[in-house]
């Protein structure tokens, strides 16, 4: 048989099957996410240990080596790219079709919007298992440029690994649990962002700045400042990110954030002084408002 079947690739092996298992009990007929989100925790406590178990075999040939790393990053790509996005499709068929579970678990009914939400949704699922595939092909061709000049020094991820979904969307659905609420949205924006992130450094280095930015490419820096009002995105992380995928070099991306965070500010610091003198406010509060600014 060709392969290899010892015990440094029994956990890489595992983590593929559970990835599997997992994708086909969440598209089996309307899917329950909270199945897949078990397969994909075991494929995250699977992933951090194959590489630990895998450097304690010594007399590894080249060939092994390769093929570990060739297995890991197909296993990764079904685990932490492919399953995900199943577990969105079933957290968006429950939304459509259940207003709650038996166990009083919230979803959202959104039969209204159901079509143009699934082409959203599976739109977002589609790019961002390319993004994983991109990210994970870029890490096999740095390991091989290692092994070829035998650099020995320390490692660096570039871009945000994979392997992160394991930690990120289980804990949107944990919260799904404790607060029973539906984080649907929450989840596909997480997963938007976390496709650009896998990629961001792997876009050829910015050079642009203010004097060629486009206005579409305020736009998209807007509209992903817009996403970061969804509570647990941070806002710098997300118009910096967008500033770094439209081509703009990363001071310009920072400086750009942090203007774009003014507006904001302000317009909070407004809503809040309007609100209060709607409610009324009396001198002294009102005193000591101005005085804390």
């Amino acid at each position: 048989m060709i392969g290899f079947y010892d015990y440094t690739v029994i956990l890489t092996y595992l983590s593929m099957l559970s990835g599997t298992c997992g994708i086909i009990f969440c598209l089996n007929n309307i899917g329950h996410p909270y199945i897949g989100m078990l397969f994909l925790l075991f494929c995250g406590l699977c992933d951090a240990f194959d590489g630990k178990v895998a450097r304690t075999k010594k007399n590894r040939t080249s060939r092994m080596k390769k093929f570990g790393i060739q297995i890991d990053s197909l296993s990764d790509l079904i685990a932490f790219g492919v399953l995900p996005a199943c577990i969105g499709i079933a957290m968006m068929r429950s939304s459509i079709y259940y207003e709650t579970l038996p166990s009083t678990i919230f979803f959202m009914k959104i039969t209204e919007r159901a079509m143009g939400i699934k082409i959203a949704f599976t739109v977002t699922a589609i790019l961002y298992t390319l993004a994983a595939m991109i990210r994970l092909a870029f890490f096999n061709v740095l390991e091989e440029e290692r092994e070829e000049t035998d650099d020995k020094g320390p490692r660096y991820f570039h871009g945000l690994p994979v392997t992160s979904a394991a930690l990120v969307f289980p804990t949107v659905l944990l919260c799904h649990i404790v607060f029973s609420m539906d984080f649907t949205f929450l989840y596909w924006a997480l997963m938007a962002i976390m496709g650009i992130l896998f990629i961001s450094d792997k876009m050829p280095q910015g050079r642009r700045t203010e004097r060629s930015m486009r206005i579409t490419d305020a736009l998209l820096i807007g509209l992903a400042q817009a996403v970061a009002t969804i509570p647990g995105i941070s806002r710098s992380g997300s118009t910096i990110t967008a500033g770094l995928a439209t081509g703009h070099s990363r001071p310009f991306a920072v400086k750009y954030s942090l203007l774009m965070s003014v507006p904001a500010i302000l317009g909070a610091n407004l809503l809040s002084m309007v609100k209060a003198l709607k409610n009324g406010v009396d001198e002294k509060t009102a005193n000591d408002i101005f005085d804390e600014m």
